[in-house]
């Protein structure tokens, strides 16, 4: 008797030491890790996309598959240069899946490969988001993003009249798209659109 009481109090043990290990896996699975930057809460230096494009929109009876980036350039303030973004921080594919390849995140990186917005179809030089809840985190490089400054997205605008997508615009001091530090430019929009940064930007 004494073996058996013995037996069940290991068992016992043994499944909440299970229980415990298995939670905490699943937690370590579920958070996810940014990378670090030392301008974080000192300067704002990227800018977030949100796909908000609406999930089988116009009666499809497939979702489409999520903004196309092209490119997007910081154009500091009282300059006709624009500086590519050259870096993901992170990204999100939605729901819907893009074109083989057209996943990858850095095809949005860089100079725009159509810049009048009308990108090849099948060719993997724009990068797909996915859809709704998708969205991409870049940086330029060592420049920072101030009031006045413009930020250019280069979004293929073919396509839209049948399967319109959407997104918006937020410049932050992080590289976790959730950070409180991103201020929106503008809510719902689509093509290639200039966002100039307001004299509102909050001081950090």
């Amino acid at each position: 008797a004494m073996n058996r009481h013995k037996s069940q109090i290991f068992f016992s043990q043994l499944v909440v030491l299970t229980l415990i290990f298995a939670l905490g896996c699943e937690e370590t699975e579920e958070k996810k890790t940014f990378p670090a930057d030392s301008r974080e809460g000192k300067s704002y230096f990227a800018v977030r996309l949100n796909d908000i494009t609406p999930n089988g929109v116009d009666g499809l009876s497939k979702a489409t598959p999520g903004i196309d980036i092209d490119a997007v350039a910081l154009i500091k303030s009282g300059t006709d240069a624009g500086v590519y973004a050259d870096t993901v921080f992170t990204h999100e594919i939605g729901p819907s899946e893009p074109f083989d390849g057209l996943e990858n995140p850095k095809l949005a990186l860089g100079a725009p490969q159509f810049p009048d917005g009308y990108c090849v179809a099948g060719e993997v030089k724009f990068f797909g988001a996915g859809g709704p809840d998708a969205h991409i985190v870049l940086g330029f490089g060592n420049a920072v993003i101030e009031a006045g400054d413009t930020i250019r997205v280069y979004e293929c605008e073919n396509g839209h009249e049948t399967h319109p997508e959407f997104y918006d615009v937020a410049v932050g001091s992080a590289t976790d798209p959730s950070s409180e530090s991103f201020v929106a430019l503008e809510n719902k929009t689509w093509g290639i659109q200039d966002f100039v940064v307001p004299d509102s930007l909050p001081s950090l």
